[in-house]
């Protein structure tokens, strides 16, 4: 009987323990590369025994000498009794992983599942999202006047925690024509600039979307529709391509053609 009692009890503080040691919930973390993160588990650490982190079972700290932060960029403070605060340095992209803390071999919690992103960014402006083909920077771009014009622009890499996206038209002479549409999350931000109606006096103007320190411009160049001029286009440009052997024909030497012979054509200019 006395065997028994002893193989319950036993059995009990093993189970105790297990849950002891998987009790609580693992936090998502996500951070920049670069960043300095802190990890924060709720327990009194009185000095005795040793402190451990750990990184998907492999040990990036170990307060007793084993692994110090000074070769690791792994800190820990105590300045509250109730709580072990340990500071990543400088994260970077391999820093990724399932964080647990351990006091003398006894796992705490909380787990923290850290996502380190990478810390580039890219900024670009093409003719819509669906084909995306980003314009050179400067780079030149169709408006067919009494047409809309509409461009997009997509910023990526990083996280961020709002939409940063601007516009800017220099000279500014379309202040009631044109319509921003912008959707972003913590990974991507995009935007579409709608101008109704291109006008004349928007041929040379600098278009250029912003966010964040990140910067590309077009200039715009307008073309006038000469109602009979679009089929003679065509036709040139067909006879140019099957007897003279052009690649492609020049229509921005034309000062008025067809809409259909300019939209989508950026080699044209």
């Amino acid at each position: 009987m006395g065997a028994v009692d002893f193989d319950f009890l036993t059995v009990s503080v093993l189970l105790l323990l297990f849950v002891l040691q998987t009790r609580g919930e693992t936090i998502p973390l996500e951070y920049e590369e670069g960043s300095n993160v802190s990890l924060t588990f709720d327990f009194a650490f009185t000095g005795f025994g040793f402190l451990q982190l750990k990184r998907n079972n492999d040990e990036v700290y170990r307060s007793d000498g084993g692994l110090p932060g000074a070769e690791t960029g792994v800190y820990v403070s105590l300045e509250r009794r109730d709580v072990v605060t340990f500071t990543l340095s400088l994260v970077e992209l391999s820093d990724s992983g399932i964080y647990r803390c351990f006091a003398t071999g006894l796992e705490k919690s909380p787990a923290y599942n850290l996502e380190v992103v990478s810390s580039e960014k890219f900024i670009g402006i093409s003719e819509d999202f669906d084909n995306w083909d980003p314009f050179e920077i400067d780079d030149y771009v169709a408006g067919i006047e009494g047409s809309k014009l509409t461009l997009a622009c997509r910023v990526h890499g990083g996280l961020r925690s709002n939409c940063s996206i601007r516009w800017r038209i220099e000279p500014d002479i379309l202040p009631l024509s044109k319509k921003n549409i912008t959707s972003c999350d913590r990974y991507q931000e995009e935007s579409l600039l709608e101008i109704k109606t291109v006008t004349e006096n928007l041929d040379g103007s600098r278009i250029t979307c912003e966010s964040g320190g990140l910067n590309t411009s077009v200039f715009v160049r307008t073309k006038h529709i000469r109602p009979g001029l679009s089929q003679i286009g065509r036709v040139i440009k067909w006879v140019g391509t099957m007897y003279l052997g052009l690649d492609t024909f020049d229509i921005s030497q034309l000062s008025e053609v067809s809409e259909h012979e300019l939209i989508g054509n950026k080699e044209y200019f």
